[in-house]
């Protein structure tokens, strides 16, 4: 799942029941839901992140990308 916003304000945090957010960092103990091998991806750059996910898409994998309408064009 790939998304330009957080995934909480959203009201999708139910996809934290099965995975994580994707991150390479050491984790600290204040991060949440965060896991070196996470299937969300979360940057505020809509344009970023719509290039990431054409690209995993054309791999043949699926993908859910997550917006507001109003950004969607």
């Amino acid at each position: 799942m790939m998304s330009p916003d957080e995934t909480y304000s959203n009201k999708l945090d139910a996809v934290f029941n099965e995975t994580a957010r994707a991150w390479v960092w050491p984790n600290e103990s204040w991060d949440k839901d965060m896991d070196h091998d996470g299937r969300v991806m979360e940057m505020l750059s809509e344009h970023n992140l719509q290039g990431l996910f054409q690209g995993y898409v054309l791999t043949g994998r699926h993908a859910v990308f997550a917006s507001y309408e109003a950004f969607i064009k």
